[in-house]
C-alpha cells in the first residue's frame, strides 16, 4: 500500500519533480562520465601507446572534490520540493494520516527519484564517458576504438557518493517533516520572504570599505615613491578618487539604514566600486612592468584580487537595488508604466527577496562559464608550450637563477648521455651542446628580465640549428646577433634593432648584424631564465666569459618508448647530480616522450575539469533560477487566475509568463556573460604573446564559440522546461 501511495504521488507530482529529476540526471550522468577515466578497468582497456597516469590521478581528486558543489544544489531543490508538498503534508494528516507515514511517504519519494536518476543518470554518463573516450584518443592520435561504458569501480563509487546523498537529505526530510506543525504547512503557499536592504548588505559593507582602503592605500604608496607618465597617472588617480569615493558612500549608506533606506547610496557605492575593480585591472600591465624592471615586489596579485572583490561586490550591489532602480526607471505618468504595470507588480513582489539571490548566482555563473572556457583554452596553450620546446628527442641542461652560488662550475657528460641513448637500442643521429655565459658578472644582480643578460656561442646555436633541420649561420668578428624566443613580438624585436647596444665580450667590441634576429624552434635550452632573448657571439669572445648555463640535446633514430624514457630520466639525473658540478635542483631532464604523454595528460585533466566545473556550476544557476520560477508559479497563479476574470486573454497572460521570466533569466545570464567576457580578454590581453604564440587566434575564438554555444543550448533547454511548466502551474485548479 506504501509503495503504490509513493508511485501515485510521484505521479501527480510530476511538475515539481520534473526540473528536481531532470538536474539530477545530468549531475550524475556528468559526474560518472568524467570519473569513468580514472577507473582502472578502463586504463586496462588503453591501447599501450596511452598512458593516463597524470589525468587518472587528476581525476580522482578533481571530479569528487567538485561533485561536493552538487550537495548545495540538492539541498536546495529539495527545500523547494518540501515547501511545495507542506500543504498536501497537512491535509494528509487533517485526514488521519500519521505525521510518521506522511514522512516515510516523501523520504520514499526522494528515495524513488533518487535511485531513477542515478540508474538514467549512469546511463548517460556511459554515452558521456565514450565522448570523453573520443577525446582521449584524439589527443594521442590514435584511431578510435568503442570502449566498455561501465566500470565496476566507478559505479560502485557513483552509487555511494549519490546514494550517501540522497540518504542523508531523505533522513533530514524525515526529521523536518514530522517536526513541522500543521498551520505552517498549510500556509506554506502564502509565506513571503521579505529582506530588508540592511539585512541583506550588513555583511559586505564592512568588506567593501576595508578592500577600497586597501586599494587607495596601494595607490598613495605608488604615487609616493614613483614617477608616471600622464595616462597612468590619470589611471592611478581616478582608482584612488573611486576608492574615497566608495568611503564616503558606504558611510551615506550605513546611515541612510538606520532610518530604513538606503538604495541610492549603496547604487552609487555599487557604481564606485565598479570603476575602481575595473581601474585597478587596467593598471595592471603596469604592475606587471614595474615588477619586472625591480621597482615592485609585491604587488603584482594584489590589484587583480582586490579587483575580483570589488566587482563581486558591485554585482550583487546593483542588484539588490533592482527594485529602487526599476521604480526610478519607469514612473507614472510614463505610458510604459502603465502599460507594463501588472509585469511591474509581478517582478516588484519579488525583488525584495529575489535580487540578492540574482546577484550571487551572476557571479556563479560567471566563474562557470570562466572555468568552462578559460580552462580549455590553458590547455591548449599549454600543450603547444610543450610541443615548442620538446622539439629535439633528449635535452638536458640547468636553469639560470642568477645567484652566484648556483652558476655550473663545469658541463654536462655529454658523452655519458649519449653512450646511454645508444646502449638502450636508440641510436643517436645528431646532438648538440654547449652553455650560456654572462657577458659581466655583475649582470647576476640585474632584475629587468626582458634585457638579453645570456650569450652563446655562434657554434653551439648552429648544432641546435642543425638538430632542427636549419641551416647555420655565419658572423663576422665584430658582429653578434639576437635568438628571441618565439613569444616576443615583433614590435620589440624591430624595437631593438633601432637600439641595438655595443657589447664588449672576450676583449672585443661588438655591433649588431643587420637583420641577424633568429627565432627558431630550438627547445628550451636557451631560455629557462624567462628572458626574451639571447645574444649569439661568435666563439672568440665567449673566451673567458662566466658560465651561467650547460645544456646538451640529441635525436634519436626512433623516438624513445615510454618506458624507456622513464628509467632514462631517473638515470641522466642521478649521474649528472653525482658530478658535483652544479646545484642538484637547477638541473632539467626533458624527454619528448613523457613530454608528449604529460602535455596530453594535461591538456585532458585542465579541459575536462574545467568542463565539469562548468557544468556544474552552470547547472547548479540554471536550476535555481527555474527552481525560483516555480516557486513564483504557486504563489502567483492567484493573480493571474483573477487577471483572467477580469478579462485578460491567456495568450496575455502567456506573454507576461515570458516577459518575466526573461527579465529573472535573461538579466543574471546576460550580466554573467558580459563579466566572463571581459574577464576572458582580461586574461588574454595581459598575456597576449603568450597564448598566441601557441595558441592561433581563429582556434582561440573557435573554442570560445563552441563553449558559448553549448552554454545558450542549455539556457535554452532549462527556459523552455521551465516555461511549460510554469503554464501547467497556472491550468492547474
Amino acid at each position: 500500500m506504501l509503495c503504490k501511495l509513493i508511485l501515485r504521488n510521484v505521479h501527480r507530482s510530476a511538475r515539481d519533480y520534473g526540473i528536481y529529476l531532470v538536474t539530477l540526471i545530468l549531475s550524475v550522468g556528468m559526474f560518472y562520465g568524467f570519473l569513468s577515466l580514472s577507473s582502472s578497468h578502463y586504463q586496462a582497456a588503453l591501447p599501450r601507446s596511452i598512458h593516463l597516469e597524470l589525468l587518472e590521478r587528476g581525476m580522482q581528486v578533481a571530479i569528487p572534490v567538485l561533485g561536493l558543489l552538487l550537495l548545495f544544489l540538492l539541498s536546495y531543490v529539495n527545500a523547494h520540493l518540501l515547501r511545495a508538498k507542506q500543504k498536501s503534508f497537512a491535509v494528509q494528516t487533517i485526514l488521519g494520516m500519521e505525521r510518521r507515514t506522511v514522512a516515510l511517504l516523501f523520504f520514499g519519494e526522494t528515495l524513488l527519484l533518487g535511485s531513477l536518476a542515478i540508474l538514467a543518470g549512469i546511463a548517460l554518463g556511459a554515452f558521456l564517458s565514450q565522448l570523453a573516450s573520443f577525446a582521449v584518443f584524439r589527443a594521442f592520435g590514435e584511431s578510435y576504438r568503442l570502449q566498455p561504458g561501465l566500470f565496476p569501480d566507478t559505479l560502485a563509487q557513483t552509487l555511494l557518493f549519490f546514494g550517501g546523498i540522497f540518504l542523508v537529505v531523505g533522513l533530514r526530510n524525515l526529521v523536518l517533516v514530522r517536526r513541522l506543525p500543521v498551520l505552517s504547512m498549510l500556509q506554506a503557499d502564502r509565506k513571503t520572504e521579505s529582506f530588508p536592504l540592511r539585512t541583506q548588505m550588513r555583511g559586505w559593507i564592512p568588506a567593501v570599505l576595508l578592500v577600497s582602503t586597501a586599494a587607495g592605500g596601494l595607490i598613495l604608496s605608488l604615487l609616493s615613491r614613483l614617477s608616471f607618465p600622464l595616462p597612468w597617472l590619470l589611471a592611478l588617480l581616478l582608482v584612488l578618487g573611486a576608492a574615497l569615493w566608495n568611503l564616503v558612500t558606504g558611510i551615506w549608506f550605513l546611515r541612510a539604514c538606520r532610518n530604513g533606506g538606503g538604495e541610492r547610496p549603496l547604487f552609487l557605492l555599487s557604481l564606485g566600486a565598479l570603476l575602481a575593480g575595473g581601474g585597478l585591472l587596467a593598471l595592471y600591465p603596469l604592475m606587471k612592468s614595474l615588477v619586472r624592471q625591480g621597482a615592485l615586489q609585491a604587488y603584482l596579485t594584489m590589484p587583480p584580487l582586490l579587483a575580483l572583490l570589488l566587482v563581486v561586490f558591485a554585482l550583487v550591489g546593483l542588484f539588490s537595488t533592482l527594485s529602487w532602480s526599476l521604480s526610478r526607471s519607469l514612473r507614472p505618468p510614463k505610458p510604459r508604466y502603465y502599460r507594463n504595470l501588472f509585469l511591474l507588480g509581478q517582478l516588484k513582489s519579488r525583488l525584495g527577496s529575489g535580487a540578492k539571490t540574482m546577484g550571487v548566482i551572476t557571479v556563479v555563473l560567471t566563474a562557470a562559464l570562466v572555468c568552462f572556457t578559460l580552462l580549455p583554452l590553458l590547455a591548449v596553450r599549454i600543450q603547444g608550450y610543450q610541443q615548442v620546446l620538446s622539439v629535439y628527442e633528449v635535452q638536458v641542461g640547468t636553469i639560470y637563477t642568477a645567484q652566484e652560488d648556483a652558476l655550473p662550475t663545469g658541463p654536462l657528460d655529454d658523452q655519458f648521455l649519449t653512450d646511454t641513448l645508444n646502449q638502450g637500442g636508440y641510436p643517436v643521429t645528431g646532438t648538440a651542446s654547449g652553455a650560456l655565459y654572462l657577458l659581466r658578472r655583475e649582470d647576476l644582480k640585474c632584475k629587468d628580465r626582458d634585457l638579453p643578460l645570456l650569450a652563446v656561442s655562434l657554434s653551439s646555436y648552429n648544432q641546435l640549428r642543425a638538430l632542427s633541420g636549419l641551416p647555420p649561420l655565419s658572423l663576422a668578428a665584430d658582429q653578434y646577433g639576437v635568438a628571441w624566443s618565439n613569444t616576443t613580438p615583433a614590435s620589440t624585436i624591430d624595437g631593438f634593432q633601432q637600439t641595438a647596444p655595443v657589447l664588449t665580450a672576450g676583449g672585443s667590441r661588438l655591433h649588431k648584424a643587420p637583420a641577424l634576429d633568429c627565432q627558431d624552434s630550438v627547445g628550451i635550452s636557451l631560455f629557462t631564465s624567462q628572458t626574451e632573448a639571447v645574444y649569439i657571439l661568435p666563439d672568440a669572445a665567449c673566451q673567458g666569459l662566466t658560465m651561467a648555463t650547460t645544456f646538451y640535446a640529441a635525436n634519436t633514430a626512433q623516438p624513445l618508448s615510454y618506458s624507456f624514457a622513464q628509467s632514462f630520466d631517473q638515470i641522466a639525473a642521478a649521474h649528472q647530480q653525482s658530478l658535483g658540478r652544479f646545484a642538484p635542483e637547477n638541473l632539467y631532464v626533458r624527454l619528448h616522450t613523457l613530454q608528449a604523454n604529460e602535455g596530453v595528460s594535461n591538456l585532458l585533466l585542465l579541459s575536462l575539469v574545467g568542463t565539469y566545473a562548468g557544468g556544474i556550476l552552470m547547472i547548479s544557476c540554471l536550476t535555481l533560477l527555474a527552481v525560483q520560477q516555480l516557486t513564483d508559479a504557486r504563489q502567483q497563479r492567484r493573480r493571474f487566475q483573477t487577471a483572467i476574470h477580469l478579462g485578460m486573454a491567456a495568450e496575455d497572460r502567456d506573454q507576461v509568463i515570458r516577459r518575466q521570466m526573461l527579465f529573472w533569466f535573461g538579466l543574471p545570464v546576460a550580466a554573467a556573460v558580459l563579466c566572463s567576457l571581459g574577464i576572458l580578454v582580461f586574461f588574454i590581453g595581459i598575456n597576449y604573446e603568450d597564448f598566441t604564440a601557441y595558441l592561433p587566434l581563429s582556434r582561440m575564438f573557435l573554442l570560445s564559440a563552441l563553449t558559448y554555444g553549448s552554454f545558450l543550448l542549455l539556457l535554452l533547454c532549462y527556459f523552455t522546461a521551465t516555461y511549460h511548466l510554469f503554464r501547467r502551474a497556472m491550468a492547474a485548479p
